[in-house]
Protein backbone atom coordinates (compact mmCIF):
# COMPACT_ATOMS: atom_id res chain seq x y z
CA UNK A 1 0.00 0.00 0.00
CA UNK A 2 1.41 3.42 -0.88
CA UNK A 3 1.39 6.49 1.30
CA UNK A 4 -1.16 8.09 -1.04
CA UNK A 5 -3.76 5.41 -0.24
CA UNK A 6 -3.01 5.39 3.49
CA UNK A 7 -2.19 8.90 4.76
CA UNK A 8 -2.46 7.79 8.40
CA UNK A 9 0.40 5.30 8.06
CA UNK A 10 -1.60 2.45 9.66
CA UNK A 11 -0.58 0.05 6.88
CA UNK A 12 3.05 0.38 7.93
CA UNK A 13 2.34 -0.03 11.64
CA UNK A 14 -0.24 -2.84 11.31
CA UNK A 15 0.56 -4.80 8.16
CA UNK A 16 -1.90 -7.66 8.93
CA UNK A 17 -4.86 -5.40 9.73
CA UNK A 18 -6.28 -5.68 6.20
CA UNK A 19 -6.28 -9.48 6.22
CA UNK A 20 -7.88 -9.52 9.70
CA UNK A 21 -10.71 -7.27 8.46
CA UNK A 22 -11.25 -9.54 5.46
CA UNK A 23 -11.36 -12.62 7.71
CA UNK A 24 -13.86 -11.09 10.14
CA UNK A 25 -16.12 -9.44 7.52
CA UNK A 26 -18.44 -12.47 6.97
CA UNK A 27 -18.86 -12.93 10.72
CA UNK A 28 -19.57 -9.24 11.21
CA UNK A 29 -22.24 -9.28 8.48
CA UNK A 30 -24.05 -12.18 10.17
CA UNK A 31 -23.94 -10.75 13.70
CA UNK A 32 -24.59 -7.06 13.25
CA UNK A 33 -27.22 -4.70 11.99
CA UNK A 34 -26.34 -1.63 10.02
CA UNK A 35 -28.15 1.60 9.46
CA UNK A 36 -29.97 1.80 6.14
CA UNK A 37 -28.33 3.23 3.06
CA UNK A 38 -28.52 6.93 2.47
CA UNK A 39 -31.23 6.14 -0.09
CA UNK A 40 -33.90 5.58 2.59
CA UNK A 41 -34.66 8.68 4.64
CA UNK A 42 -37.38 8.41 7.26
CA UNK A 43 -38.92 11.62 8.52
CA UNK A 44 -41.84 12.32 10.79
CA UNK A 45 -44.13 15.24 11.47
CA UNK A 46 -46.04 15.50 14.73
CA UNK A 47 -49.25 17.45 14.21
CA UNK A 48 -50.15 20.00 16.88
CA UNK A 49 -52.89 18.96 19.29
CA UNK A 50 -56.43 20.16 18.66
CA UNK A 51 -58.51 20.35 21.82
CA UNK A 52 -62.27 19.99 21.84
CA UNK A 53 -62.88 21.78 25.17
CA UNK A 54 -63.82 19.52 28.09
CA UNK A 55 -64.13 16.54 25.74
CA UNK A 56 -60.85 15.30 24.18
CA UNK A 57 -57.62 16.27 22.41
CA UNK A 58 -56.84 15.09 18.88
CA UNK A 59 -53.29 14.85 17.48
CA UNK A 60 -51.56 13.01 14.70
CA UNK A 61 -48.26 11.76 13.37
CA UNK A 62 -47.09 11.40 9.78
CA UNK A 63 -44.10 9.15 9.05
CA UNK A 64 -42.74 9.16 5.52
CA UNK A 65 -39.88 7.63 3.57
CA UNK A 66 -38.49 10.56 1.59
CA UNK A 67 -35.67 8.50 0.13
CA UNK A 68 -35.21 6.60 -3.09
CA UNK A 69 -34.81 3.18 -1.43
CA UNK A 70 -37.22 1.18 0.76
CA UNK A 71 -36.73 1.43 4.52
CA UNK A 72 -36.63 -1.98 6.21
CA UNK A 73 -37.60 -2.96 9.77
CA UNK A 74 -39.15 0.39 10.61
CA UNK A 75 -39.87 1.05 14.28
CA UNK A 76 -42.12 3.89 15.44
CA UNK A 77 -42.44 4.61 19.15
CA UNK A 78 -44.94 7.12 20.51
CA UNK A 79 -44.71 7.79 24.24
CA UNK A 80 -46.36 10.24 26.60
CA UNK A 81 -44.22 11.22 29.62
CA UNK A 82 -44.90 9.19 32.77
CA UNK A 83 -45.41 12.34 34.83
CA UNK A 84 -48.19 13.55 32.54
CA UNK A 85 -51.75 12.39 32.98
CA UNK A 86 -52.20 12.00 29.23
CA UNK A 87 -52.77 8.63 27.60
CA UNK A 88 -54.01 7.34 24.27
CA UNK A 89 -57.80 6.89 24.42
CA UNK A 90 -58.30 6.06 20.76
CA UNK A 91 -55.77 5.39 17.99
CA UNK A 92 -56.03 4.68 14.28
CA UNK A 93 -53.14 3.81 11.96
CA UNK A 94 -53.56 4.33 8.21
CA UNK A 95 -50.92 2.86 5.92
CA UNK A 96 -50.64 1.16 2.55
CA UNK A 97 -47.89 -1.05 3.99
CA UNK A 98 -48.65 -3.83 6.47
CA UNK A 99 -47.88 -2.90 10.07
CA UNK A 100 -48.05 -4.50 13.50
CA UNK A 101 -48.90 -2.80 16.78
CA UNK A 102 -46.23 -4.43 18.98
CA UNK A 103 -47.25 -2.87 22.27
CA UNK A 104 -49.35 -0.24 23.94
CA UNK A 105 -52.00 1.59 21.99
CA UNK A 106 -55.41 2.44 23.35
CA UNK A 107 -55.58 2.91 27.14
CA UNK A 108 -51.76 3.12 27.38
CA UNK A 109 -49.22 5.93 27.50
CA UNK A 110 -47.26 4.48 24.57
CA UNK A 111 -47.56 2.70 21.24
CA UNK A 112 -44.94 0.66 19.38
CA UNK A 113 -45.58 0.20 15.64
CA UNK A 114 -43.43 -1.95 13.35
CA UNK A 115 -43.29 -2.27 9.57
CA UNK A 116 -41.16 -4.76 7.66
CA UNK A 117 -40.77 -2.37 4.77
CA UNK A 118 -41.72 1.15 3.89
CA UNK A 119 -41.55 1.93 0.16
CA UNK A 120 -40.03 5.15 -1.19
CA UNK A 121 -42.44 8.11 -1.05
CA UNK A 122 -44.86 6.14 1.17
CA UNK A 123 -46.51 7.54 4.29
CA UNK A 124 -48.00 6.16 7.49
CA UNK A 125 -50.55 8.20 9.45
CA UNK A 126 -51.33 7.77 13.15
CA UNK A 127 -54.36 9.56 14.56
CA UNK A 128 -54.69 9.71 18.35
CA UNK A 129 -57.22 10.98 20.81
CA UNK A 130 -55.67 11.82 24.19
CA UNK A 131 -56.85 13.32 27.43
CA UNK A 132 -54.49 16.35 27.66
CA UNK A 133 -52.89 18.69 25.09
CA UNK A 134 -49.37 17.35 25.63
CA UNK A 135 -47.25 16.29 22.67
CA UNK A 136 -45.85 12.76 22.92
CA UNK A 137 -42.20 11.86 22.37
CA UNK A 138 -41.64 10.14 19.02
CA UNK A 139 -38.76 7.94 17.87
CA UNK A 140 -38.52 6.58 14.33
CA UNK A 141 -35.77 4.24 13.18
CA UNK A 142 -35.04 1.53 10.66
CA UNK A 143 -32.37 -1.10 10.26
CA UNK A 144 -31.45 -3.36 7.44
CA UNK A 145 -30.13 -6.82 8.14
CA UNK A 146 -27.06 -7.35 5.96
CA UNK A 147 -27.42 -9.89 3.19
CA UNK A 148 -25.46 -13.07 3.70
Amino acid sequence: MSDQNDPSGKAKRFPHLGSLKETLAPLTRRLSWRKPDAGSTLRYTLLPPYEIPTIIVITGLIVENCGTQPAHNVSITIRYPEESESMIHHMRVVSEADYVLRGGGEQHRFAQIRLREMAPDSKLFVYMAASHPILPEVKVSSYEKPSQ
